[in-house]
């Protein structure tokens, strides 16, 4: 062992008073591993989205849809409302739909007379005119209806006194001019200068349309007739009625040869030659037709072509109101010619 004595430390340097004694060490708290807090992915506690007391906002885009919604919901609900309500102020007039589209809708102006529905200048679709429980035709003791076969009716089923037609089996626009009638001692232009009616409807050309005949020729005899009336009954006022339709298995226009499609060329042409004379033209085949252009089976006698007693009350309507709704633009009174 060295002497201390010895060694190079100088003991003042030391303080070495082992009296002294050592403060304890605080013990170091050891934590157990369970106590130890790992982190753990979306432990926290989820917030309320709805706080106690908090409004709900939704998004703009949620808020903008349901006021779209609420505003079409309102629109809608307001047309059905004046559907329902004009619905119901029409059935208390006593008026339909159709009534108001075709009674109604007669636009007279020159030649081109044909009624038309309101809001459209031209229709493939067929009218409908009602006729009046207990009708009579309002011009009864004033007009005369020329034509053939067909028109013969309106007497025949004592619709109209023999004195109103002139009509024959077999007229066509040049016989009636020059044929004789089989109860007067004159033609039937002769007959309307003798009773000068107030109104001249003529419905002819069934006769006049077939595989050989000539529609210009029939047009050009035609004007020769109108021209005969307008000189012997210049006071008279003259309305031509347009061919009427044929059914679609009508036997009568099978066996001469007439087709659909003959009698609608043959109305064009005729609707045209009134626009050029400037006499009213009544489209009577679209009255009568269904949704093909043929002739209503219900409005039409078993040969396909001649009218059924009710059917003639059609025409009849049909002609007044053209008369009612007419203008004179030069006199005030009926369309001039």
């Amino acid at each position: 062992m060295s002497d201390r004595k010895n060694s190079n430390t100088n003991s003042d340097d030391f303080d070495l008073d082992f009296s002294k004694k050592r403060e304890p060490r605080a013990r170091e708290q050891i934590i157990q591993p369970e106590e130890i807090h790992t982190p753990v992915r979306n432990s926290a506690p989820k917030r309320n989205p709805n706080p106690k007391g908090s409004k709900y906002k939704p998004p703009k885009e949620t808020i903008q849809i349901y006021v779209v919604l609420s505003v079409a919901i309102l629109i809608i609900v307001t047309v059905v409302f004046i559907i329902s309500l004009n619905s119901t102020k029409n059935t208390e007039n006593g008026t339909s739909d159709n009534d108001s589209s075709s009674l109604s809708a007669y636009l007279i102006s020159g030649g081109d007379s044909s009624p038309k529905p309101a809001n459209s200048s031209e229709s493939s679709i067929p009218q409908t005119i009602s006729v009046p429980a207990g009708y009579k035709y309002k011009y009864a003791d004033d007009d005369l209806f020329v034509g053939d076969s067909i028109l013969s009716g309106l007497s025949t089923y004592d619709i109209l006194s023999t004195h109103n037609v002139a009509a024959e089996i077999g007229f066509t626009p040049y016989k009636v001019h020059y044929n004789t009638l089989s109860d007067y001692a004159g033609t039937a232009v002769d007959y309307a200068g003798h009773i000068t009616p107030k109104h001249i409807n003529i419905m002819l050309g069934t006769n006049s349309i077939g595989p050989d005949a000539s529609v210009s020729e029939m047009i050009k005899d035609y004007k020769e007739l109108i021209a005969a009336l307008r000189e012997v009954t210049p006071n008279s006022k003259i309305c031509v009625i347009s061919v009427p339709p044929i059914t679609k298995d009508s036997s009568a226009a099978d066996s001469a040869g007439i087709t659909k499609k003959m009698i609608d060329d043959t109305n064009k042409q005729i609707k045209k030659m009134c626009s050029e004379i400037n006499v009213p033209y009544f489209d009577l085949n679209s009255h009568l037709s269904d949704d093909e252009g043929y002739f209503k089976a219900e409005y039409a006698e078993g040969d396909g072509m001649h009218f059924k007693k009710a059917t003639y009350n059609i025409l009849l309507v049909g002609v007044e109101q053209l008369w009612d709704k007419s203008v004179d633009t030069q006199t005030g009174g009926e369309s001039s010619q």
